[in-house]
Parts: C-alpha cells; sequence; structure tokens
C-alpha cells in the first residue's frame, strides 16, 4: 500500500511540473514573441481588404420621412465601422436652409469626447461644421452617435440632408481615412393647405356680389352640396339668407 502511494505522489508531482511547464511557454510566447491584439489594427491597403475596414457615415431620422411645415425634427449623425477602431471625425452636414431651421444641436451621448471643432453653423447658414477625436478610447461597431441636430421645417417642398468633407479616420497610427459610404437622408416637407372658403364660389379669394349671382343661378338644383349650405338636399331661398348674413359679416 505503501509502494502504491509513493507511486501516485511521483505521478502527481510529474503531471503538476508538466502543466506549469506549458502554461509558462503559452505566457511567454503571448507576452513576448506575439503582438498581443488591441483596438489598433494594421492596415493592409490592398483593395480586397480595404473594403472590409471601411466605415459608414449616416443619418438617421424618426420612422416618417414626411413632415408638415411646423414639425420638428432630430437627425442623428452616426457612424458604423465594424472592422476597424477609430478614433477622429469631421465633416460638414448640409442641409437646405429656406426649408430647413435649426433649433439645436446636441453632443449628449457622443463617442467624441474632445472636439477640435465644436459643432458650429457655418457662415452661410446652410451647414454645421464639426471635428472632434476620441481621446480615452477609440470605437468600433454600429451606431456609434456623433451628434444630434434639430431642425424646424419653415417651408414645403423636397429636402436632403446630407454630410461633405468627411473624414473617419482609423486608430492604425496613421490617420488612415476609412469613409466608404454616406448615407443621407431625403425629405419630403409639407406645406399646410389653405381650407377654401365654401362661399367663394367663383374660387377668387373673395366673397361678393359675383358669388350671390351664382348661386341664385342654382337655386332649386336638389343635391348639390356646393351650393345647400343648410344640407338640407336643395338650393333654395334658406341657403341664400345664409350666404348673405355671411357676406355683411365679412364686410364689418
Amino acid at each position: 500500500m505503501m509502494f502504491i502511494s509513493k507511486h501516485k505522489k511521483i505521478i502527481l508531482f510529474v503531471l503538476l511540473i508538466s502543466i506549469m511547464t506549458v502554461i509558462f511557454v503559452v505566457y511567454y510566447q503571448n507576452k513576448f514573441l506575439i503582438p498581443r491584439q488591441s483596438l489598433s489594427f494594421k492596415i493592409n491597403k490592398t483593395k480586397e481588404n480595404y473594403t472590409n475596414q471601411a466605415a459608414v457615415v449616416l443619418l438617421t431620422l424618426p420612422t416618417k420621412s414626411s413632415f408638415n411645415v411646423g414639425d420638428e425634427i432630430d437627425v442623428f449623425l452616426q457612424v458604423n465601422s465594424l472592422d476597424q477602431a477609430i478614433n477622429a471625425v469631421a465633416g460638414s452636414i448640409t442641409f437646405p436652409n429656406d426649408k430647413l431651421k435649426i433649433i439645436s444641436s446636441s453632443k449628449d451621448n457622443s463617442i467624441v469626447n474632445f472636439w477640435i471643432n465644436e459643432p458650429s453653423l457655418n457662415d452661410s447658414g446652410d451647414a454645421i461644421d464639426f471635428s472632434g477625436v476620441m481621446t480615452s478610447h477609440s470605437f468600433a461597431g454600429q451606431a456609434g452617435q456623433i451628434l444630434t441636430v434639430s431642425f424646424r421645417v419653415i417651408a414645403g417642398g423636397a429636402a436632403m440632408i446630407d454630410i461633405k468633407n468627411t473624414q473617419v479616420l482609423a486608430d492604425d497610427g496613421l490617420g488612415t481615412n476609412i469613409l466608404a459610404t454616406i448615407v443621407p437622408a431625403s425629405l419630403t416637407l409639407v406645406s399646410p393647405t389653405s381650407k377654401k372658403n365654401k362661399y367663394d364660389l367663383n374660387g377668387d379669394s373673395k366673397v361678393d356680389l359675383s358669388d350671390i349671382s351664382i348661386l341664385i343661378s342654382h337655386l332649386g338644383v336638389l343635391n348639390d352640396s356646393r351650393f345647400d349650405f343648410n344640407g338640407d338636399g336643395k338650393v333654395d331661398i334658406k341657403d341664400l339668407s345664409i350666404f348673405i348674413s355671411v357676406l355683411l359679416q365679412n364686410k364689418r
């Protein structure tokens, strides 16, 4: 029994020495022989691999793309960079200032923690210029928030919010611009439609004697909602009385 116990101890000791040796070799190779991976990657400038490292800058909006005059719109400037960490961004958000007016801009929750050029309106009033860096950590991932801009719709028509002179710089020690795609925001801006005055029968934006003449010519007509002001199914003296009351109120 004593021989078996001693034999087991020897086997366990040999196994322990072997395991420690393997751990030491792996640690030694990782620390001194094999470069440790970090958020900074070596740039491979071959055309095939460049697209895999590319960044996409996009403007995201609420779910709808059609807005009425007077509406406020929050536009989020974001960046996707899945295969390459980045540490700097710069550019200009452009917009039609005859249709959109900037209310405010916010840097809340931004991946940028040091602004070289604070987001600000340019001299022409049709773009917000910005540039900033990430000094504490780089960014790699989806929907990295850069800034939020709030607009008010001031006129109708089609509008494009775009990004110009844009740079997305890789955290590679070379300042490589890896921007590949920009996704702008296309908007439909709707002007309020002025409600037609139902008593303006000839459409000249006035209620006057010309409209009375038109109404009189339709007296006795049945089921014509254009001239049947009280909705009783016929155009008669009651509708004429209503019309004259409206006309006199407008003259006061």
